[in-house]
């Protein structure tokens, strides 16, 4: 964690230049979006919700998306192609808990980056009706967080290994990021999808990746409703476990360790 942490800040400018950069993009792209929207439809709410509400929704779900991981994958597939692995085999520690404590410095990080959101958001801007922010909101927000992360490290990690026996997995890790885009509440809230598709999605572990997180977080949320979807979201991470250690054994016995 301490060699990732210094990775990050090796260059400080241009790290911080790309999140503000990419935090402003996205302001502008979703404020201009929803703008648009709302007055083609002549509407002042979208199902419950207002337009202050839905730019607030467009620019902390990418923070979110970001603290679970969604934009930071490849090592360990690269760590395969290139026989880089090889080190890592060698050395008298568990290559999956590397790479799964490097990656956690960015969640840590990442919340910073929501902080710093947040405090900016409120002095430009009013905190819309709907939302209600709490301590205990922000405790659950946390944790749901962290139980997302292993989820995706996990599913991630699986994806990549498939490295062991195929030359390019880069397009199945683009087509998951675009799923939790999708189907976890990345690109719009969840509510807009028609009743019959909610149902059905509450029973993948996506919309608990950043659509549940956003929920908690602004208070919208019930602790009950919220604790039966923690544990929807911990039956699949014990599934993704035990899949995840079942295709790093059999690609054990694959690696040639020869690289490209």
């Amino acid at each position: 964690m301490t060699m990732e942490l210094r990775k990050l800040f090796a260059y400080r400018v241009d790290f911080w230049f790309q999140f503000l950069g990419s935090t402003i993009i996205n302001f502008i792209i979703a404020y201009f979006l929803w703008q648009a929207i709302f007055e083609a439809q002549g509407i002042t709410s979208l199902k419950g919700m207002s337009f202050s509400y839905m730019i607030f929704y467009s620019l902390i779900t990418p923070l979110i998306s970001r603290l679970i991981g969604n934009e930071g994958f490849g090592d360990i597939a690269s760590d395969i192609y290139h026989g880089s692995l090889n080190k890592y085999l060698l050395y008298p520690l568990s290559f999956l808990n590397y790479a799964y404590f490097a990656k956690s410095i960015k969640m840590l990080f990442g919340y910073l980056q929501v902080f710093i959101i947040l405090v900016l958001y409120l002095f430009f801007f009013s905190i819309p009706k709907e939302i209600n922010f709490s301590a205990f909101n922000f405790i659950l927000f946390v944790f749901n967080i962290f139980l997302a992360f292993n989820f995706f490290f996990l599913i991630g990690a699986c994806i990549e290994m498939l490295a062991f026996w195929a030359d390019n997995v880069w397009s199945l890790m683009v087509m998951l990021r675009v799923t939790v885009g999708l189907l976890g509440g990345l690109f719009f809230p969840l509510t807009l999808f028609p009743e019959k598709i909610v149902v059905i999605l509450k029973f993948l572990p996506f919309p608990y990746l950043v659509f549940y997180p956003f929920k908690i977080l602004v208070g919208q949320l019930s602790p009950l409703i919220w604790a039966k979807g923690m544990g929807i979201l911990l039956v699949w991470t014990i599934f993704q476990l035990l899949f995840t250690k079942f295709i790093w054994a059999k690609g054990n016995h694959q690696y040639t360790g020869v690289g490209i």
